[in-house]
């Protein structure tokens, strides 16, 4: 939030003084939060529109977990799918942990619990103490009505989420 607030202060001086926007340079990571804003006030276009920028600036594979985010926030469940996939796919670093998480969530929300089940173990197996990981695959066990494997899981999340390296 705050480097989304210092992105957003840093664009309104370069605007108030009249720099071209063609001048501007901003990070991979400033442009996502941007989108992302914009997305999530309900300006699409100029959210669609810093993605397309990014896109011709980084790259596709460097965006595609940018634009997963954009399809979440829609609930476009499969195009966040297929923009989770490709990004693993196609991206040297594909998935942060909240973006596995996220990947898990999108699968649970079709309904397809299996597949959220091998997404959140592949995740776990790169980020084994992520607490929102942990916790999105407890809910994929959940769902199937799994009740060991989810309390196992529900206590792990919870551990990590005290800052724990024992589980009970």
């Amino acid at each position: 939030v705050i480097a989304s607030m210092y992105v957003d202060s840093i664009l309104a001086q370069l605007v108030s003084l009249n720099v071209p926007s063609s001048r501007i340079v901003l990070s991979l990571e400033a442009m996502s939060h941007l989108a992302l804003r914009h997305a999530r006030e309900g300006n699409h276009a100029e959210a669609d529109r810093v993605t397309r920028i990014a896109t011709a600036s980084y790259g596709e594979a460097a965006t595609l977990s940018t634009r997963a985010e954009l399809a979440m926030l829609s609930e476009n469940w499969p195009m966040a799918i297929e923009f989770f996939e490709r990004a693993c796919r196609e991206s040297s670093n594909p998935l942060s942990p909240s973006g596995w998480a996220r990947f898990v969530l999108a699968y649970r929300k079709t309904g397809n619990f299996t597949q959220g089940q091998s997404i959140a173990q592949q995740g776990l197996a790169c980020y084994p103490d992520d607490a929102k990981l942990l916790l999105q695959a407890a809910e994929v066990f959940l769902s199937q009505e799994k009740w060991t494997e989810a309390i196992e899981l529900l206590a792990k999340s919870i551990a990590a989420e005290k800052g724990a390296t024992a589980y009970p």
